[in-house]
């Protein structure tokens, strides 16, 4: 008797109460059946000259667009047949298993065809797993279609995952989506008109609406006055400016051209003439229309290449965003030289090229993203360090290639001036060191670590610097606490009176206030680490070095409040061996 009351459930009290939990799904099981054996069928769906019989009860207990068909005094409820026009007979015979067993695949080949089909016949679960579906895979080569598709359907939600999608990666959307020249003109210009479209530099703007213009410029041409007033032309170089009125496009409509040259004289008004490639001084006016993503923000530049100590590839981290971005590499490959940075300008002096010590300063233009060269450093030099402060770059200690053509210490400090670019020798190294670290913070110079006749400092000697950028050595001389053996240590500057500095050997960290030189113990659960170190809001980023005898393939980000850490994979096949922060 049990053997036969397995599905149910009987209730204790006086009164007997049979619960069979597995009714509903047994019986849809039968009427399956039935619908696939044509037995007792009373209803025709017509979908592209198949006809699939099924049940109207079932149908109309499953979607109100049947119930209203079938409830309705037309042809098709008198003659329980409907034909369904644009709907795909394969997807039509998945909905119908769907209506009599409940489940249903979806695969991202599918999604769409399901979401349309599902939404004319009012299946609401059927379009929010299609929508689920679509929000999880967007990419910008599908991207603008799945938004035009979310708001002709009106699924709101996917809509608007789609539109967010759009803006945040619309350099990469208006570069490769095939789906842009697509676009209506209404959209393409609620895009180009977007505050938070995420595109580094207007030119992007341009770069999509000219884009779309050519795939049809014939019938196009005629809006390229429209879309040209959604670019922000004021923050525009005269270069890029230049090269739009050039454009035989812009040339054929007189008032583009207006746009431009209007653009042009508002910029040849504002902007200060400069000698100097890196100066971003510009009238505000300039900026205050400008898109929060073209505007310079904190990034850091990550230097490196295939091997120990190469410099030759860089990529910009933003923590923000947690987004890498390619950078152009540097003009020629390097080893042991310095990097230091300043706003929105790098400098990578000295080093080792082709086996020969080098006196090149390189400079990196944020803002132009390009490399130029600089004056020459008064004397070629590599493992050294630098820092820039008060408008000069200063270089202390390292090697340098004796008259016997030996590489010995060295022990002068030189300064450049940026705005003169006058090099001079400024001060000495009471103790020459190579692979120091060099710090600048209200007008002293912290040099720490480094190695002297092949050992390990854990040292902290400061240099006063005076107005015109002479350097003092002070009395001042600091033991850096270490539980063990010295070692390699990083240094960093964070926020303006801080200096975090991190032993490789132990994992240490300690934080020294510049105001009073006082040591504080960072605690955390690191361990051994190496890499080089870099600070950005109240973090701590450790970027390369070794892990387990090979090239660390994850950065380590310390939170300098909560002393917690997380990880961050580092772009594949580059050994990191710098990094700076910068404005970008």
């Amino acid at each position: 008797m049990n053997g036969h009351l397995s599905g149910y459930k009987v209730s204790s009290s006086t009164k007997k109460v049979l619960i069979n939990t597995d009714l509903a799904s047994d019986i849809l099981t039968k009427l399956n059946n039935c619908r696939l054996k044509k037995q007792f069928t009373d209803a025709i769906l017509s979908v592209d000259q198949e006809e699939l019989h099924c049940h109207r009860c079932v149908l109309a207990a499953s979607s109100p667009y049947f119930k209203a068909t079938f409830s309705s005094h037309f042809q098709e409820a008198i003659e329980s047949r409907i034909t369904l026009h644009d709907v795909s007979p394969w997807i039509m015979k998945r909905i119908l298993e769907y209506i009599y067993s409940g489940q249903l695949e979806i695969s991202l080949e599918t999604a769409v065809d399901y979401l349309r089909t599902g939404h004319m016949l009012q299946y609401p679960y059927i379009v929010q797993a299609c929508c689920d579906m679509l929000s999880r895979h967007l990419h910008p080569n599908n991207c603008l279609g799945i938004k035009e598709l979310a708001s002709l359907y009106e699924c709101t939600d996917l809509e608007a995952t789609a539109f967010d999608y759009v803006l945040e990666h619309f350099t990469t959307v208006a570069e490769q989506s095939e789906e842009l020249a697509e676009l209506s003109l209404s959209s393409l210009v609620t895009y180009l008109s977007a505050d938070n479209a995420d595109i580094g530099s207007e030119a992007v703007i341009w770069q999509a609406l000219i884009r779309w213009t050519r795939y049809d410029a014939e019938n196009r041409k005629e809006d390229l006055y429209e879309l040209l007033s959604c670019v922000r032309l004021s923050v525009l170089s005269s270069e890029e400016l230049s090269a739009i009125s050039n454009d035989p496009l812009v040339c054929s409509q007189p008032k583009c051209l207006q746009l431009i040259e209007k653009a042009l004289n508002k910029l040849r008004d504002s902007m200060k003439s400069s000698a100097n490639v890196c100066d971003t001084r510009a009238d505000s006016l300039l900026l205050q229309n400008a898109r929060p993503s073209t505007l310079p923000r904190d990034m850091l530049v990550l230097f490196g290449g295939s091997s120990d100590y190469e410099l030759s590839e860089t990529v910009g981290y933003d923590p923000v965003k947690d987004r890498w971005t390619n950078l152009p590499p540097l003009p020629e490959r390097v080893v042991r030289a310095s990097v230091t940075a300043h706003d929105s300008a790098i400098f990578l002096s000295g080093g080792i090229v082709n086996n020969v010590l080098s006196d090149a300063l390189w400079v990196f233009c944020c803002k132009m993203k390009t490399w130029t060269r600089g004056k020459s450093l008064m004397e070629a030099r590599a493992k050294h360090s630098s820092v820039l402060m008060n408008g000069y770059l200063y270089l202390s200690g390292g090697v340098r290639m004796a008259e016997d053509q030996s590489v010995v210490p060295m022990a002068e400090i030189h300064s450049y001036h940026l705005k003169s670019g006058v090099w001079r020798r400024v001060g000495y190294n009471n103790i020459p060191k190579v692979e120091s670290h060099l710090l600048g913070v209200n007008e002293t110079l912290y040099e720490l670590g480094g190695q002297s006749n092949d050992l390990y400092n854990m040292t902290m000697e400061t240099y006063r610097v005076s107005p015109g950028g002479s350097v003092t050595r002070t009395d001042e001389h600091y033991v850096l606490p270490c539980s063990d053996e010295p070692g390699p240590l990083r240094a960093a500057l964070h926020g303006n009176d801080h200096i975090i500095i991190l032993w490789e050997k132990t994992g240490n960290i300690v934080s020294v206030n510049t105001t009073d030189n006082r040591l504080y113990r960072v605690n955390h659960t690191l361990g051994h680490v190496s890499g080089c170190l870099v600070t950005f809001s109240h973090h701590a980023y450790i970027l390369g070095g070794y892990e387990d005898g090979k090239p660390s393939t994850e950065g380590k980000i310390l939170d300098l409040r909560s002393e917690s850490y997380k990880r961050v994979p580092l772009p594949p096949g580059l050994q990191v061996q710098k990094s700076v922060r910068v404005r970008m």
